[in-house]
């Protein structure tokens, strides 16, 4: 006989069929009789058959079944024995078979990843904006499988209207199982569900589009195996209305409202108010506009609009005007504030009214307080001698048309602003940048961090100012403020470096080859050198075949941007030596929207250029034992003209 030990982690409230393979190796049938299992555990683990007869060499097979009722650890021991027929007059060995089965419960976990919006009992909600009548918005629904466990479940939506819609993504497809093979106990084809492995998930796109101009709910409900199942609400509403703001700024891309996280504290949730404009962050003293439609939707009558301001820094142009119907008319709102100021959902209502001409309608032109005649007007002043008066330019704003308002048409339409107004603040972590030596024509770099630590962005610019130190005033300047202010490509700087690097070559060869005499400061004479004949250098076709401007002394990359509020940027300076000396250079960065009492950044760099380092030993010493005089002079024959 053998022992095993079967083991595995199963779904609470969930079966497990374990498979047991029993062999007998005798030629006797024997009977396989288990005792009874403990009252606690006959629930949870189950033996099928509970007997079975044996052949002599040959096996049978038994299924053990569990069933965990909580999340914990079960362990069990079953025994089978030996039972010799009562007709047998020889009399058998008892023996026994040990099988010890132990299990794992787990709960089945299908989290709702997105939405992340929770209603005040805890339910994830999806939360759709008001939409006009025939209009539709799509939100995403991600499940995922947080277990250990595979887990099985099926999606259903449920709404009486039959205005939200679900449809699976390639995620879900994949974890999409029909069954059409596999029946249940009572012989029907089970139906199709969906298996998400530990870590998987599953996306979905459920589509509102309203029919009725009123609040609408549905529910999606997702039965997990365990009995468990999860519902998420749906809340959007529709409406009908005449008078509408469309395209507001960031409404398209901008789903935050929607896909917010967080929990609701109203008891009823109401739908997304697609009428909020976001500034975002400005600058103090900084004009800042935004651009949206009004939209007249009725077919017959005109509308009058007028946006009802209150103490805030916006304005709106136009401010009156009237609508004609089926038409549309563009909004510019305006924000400039000469202090910061945060500025959260401020709420300006558009007074709305239907209203009748006076006149005709065809003898009325659209109107906006924006609009307004020009014409020339004679003065009492006159030139001296001329005949005719000074003429001045008069603009005088068009009149409204006269109308009268039709009873109980008039109401008031929301628009909530917010913006983020404020000063500019930074943090430098260095004042000074000193780079390493560095050989003619090569290039080091060494880099520094600015920090934005206020609320609104931060542009800046680099602007650089050198100050170099010059080994005399002979010597000429070898660069110029002008200079360090071009910033070459790559291809333009190559080139440039290799034309400057024959001229280094050749300034070697003519200090090593020529008698040394005593100098204090052969590198000063040599740098000097080098810098007078780089003056010409550009000028020579022979070394340079097209113009090109020398690289700046000192660079900094990047040269202008912006860096978000509570972010860093890191700055590289690069040094680019063309003589031996030492440099340096003040740079200054201008940031935009400073305060006054803040002064801009001022960083100083400091840099040493040097010779290449090179082995000119071999090819201009003599040997040892030689002197110059002594070396045979090297004989050149030359051939003889073809006559």
């Amino acid at each position: 006989m053998k022992q095993d030990r079967l083991s595995g982690a199963v779904p609470r409230d969930a079966s497990r069929n374990v498979l047991g393979h029993i062999e007998r190796c005798d030629t006797n049938t024997a009977l396989w009789v288990p005792p009874k299992p403990h009252s606690l555990i006959s629930n949870i683990f189950k033996l099928d058959p509970v007997e079975m007869s044996i052949p002599g060499l040959s096996h049978a097979f038994a299924t053990v079944t569990f069933t965990p009722e909580q999340k914990e650890d079960y362990q069990c021991t079953f025994t089978a024995s030996l039972v010799s027929p009562k007709s047998r007059s020889v009399k058998m060995k008892p023996q026994e078979l040990t099988f010890t089965v132990s299990g794992e419960g787990h709960v089945p976990q299908v989290t709702v990843e997105c939405p992340g919006l929770r209603s005040k009992r805890g339910t994830p909600v999806l939360r759709f904006r008001r939409l006009l009548l025939g209009d539709s918005q799509t939100l995403p629904l991600v499940l995922r499988n947080n277990g250990i466990i595979p887990t099985k479940f099926t999606v259903h939506i449920m709404d009486d209207q039959g205005v939200f819609f679900l449809k699976s993504t390639q995620s879900a497809l994949r974890a999409f199982h029909t069954a059409d093979m596999e029946k249940d106990s009572t012989g029907k084809a089970k139906k199709p569900y969906l298996l998400l492995e530990h870590g998987q998930s599953a996306e979905f796109d459920v589509f509102f589009k309203p029919t009725l101009a009123q609040r609408l709910k549905g529910k999606i409900r997702v039965p997990v195996s365990g009995n468990s199942e999860i519902d998420i609400e749906l809340v959007g509403e529709g409406h009908n209305d005449d008078f509408t703001l469309d395209n507001l700024p960031g409404l398209a891309e901008d789903s935050q409202e929607s896909n917010a996280e967080g929990n609701l504290e109203d008891d009823i949730i109401e739908a997304v108010r697609a009428n909020h404009i976001k500034f975002g962050e400005c600058a103090v003293r900084e004009l800042c506009n935004k651009t949206f439609t009004v939209t007249n939707r009725s077919k017959e009558e005109v509308m009058r609009f007028e946006w009802l301001l209150a103490d805030a820094p916006f304005q709106f142009s136009p401010k009156v005007g009237h609508l004609q119907p089926g038409c549309a008319k563009n909004i510019r709102v305006t924000l400039k504030s000469k202090v910061p100021v945060t500025i959260k959902r401020h709420s300006v209502n558009c007074k709305v009214a239907k209203i009748k001409y006076q006149l005709p309608q065809e003898e009325v032109c659209d109107w906006d307080d924006r609009m307004c005649t020009e014409k020339w007007e004679d003065t009492t002043e006159r030139l001296p001698g001329a005949r005719w008066p000074l003429k001045r330019r008069v603009v005088k704003a068009v009149p409204e048309p006269p109308h009268t308002i039709l009873e109980r048409s008039s109401h008031e339409v929301e628009l909530v602003l917010s913006a983020q107004v404020d000063y500019a603040e930074f943090k430098l972590d260095t004042v000074e940048v000193q780079l390493k030596q560095t050989e003619l024509f090569q290039t080091e770099i060494s880099t520094f961090q600015m920090s934005n630590t206020g609320n609104v962005a931060l542009k800046y610019c680099w602007v650089e100012t050198l100050e170099e130190e010059i080994p005399s005033k002979s010597s000429g300047r070898p660069f110029s403020s002008t200079q360090t202010r071009d910033f070459l490509s790559s291809t333009a700087e190559d080139l440039w470096a290799g034309n400057r690097a024959r001229l280094v070559q050749q300034a070697l060869l003519l200090e090593s080859t020529q008698p040394q005499p005593t100098q204090p400061q052969p590198s000063l004479r040599l740098s000097k050198q080098l810098c007078r004949s780089s003056k010409g250098l550009s000028s020579s076709p022979e070394f340079s075949p097209i113009p090109v401007k020398d690289p700046p002394l000192f660079s900094i990359e990047p040269h202008c941007g912006t860096i978000p509020a509570g972010q860093n940027q890191i700055f590289r300076v690069k040094f680019f030596p063309t003589c031996v000396w030492e440099f340096k250079a003040e740079i200054l960065c201008r940031l935009l929207n400073l305060k006054p009492s803040q002064k801009s950044p001022r960083v100083f760099v400091m840099g040493k250029g040097c010779l290449p380092k090179a082995d000119l030993k071999c090819s201009t010493s003599p040997q040892k034992g030689e002197t110059q005089s002594s070396k045979p002079k090297k004989k050149v024959q030359r051939s003889a003209k073809p006559e």
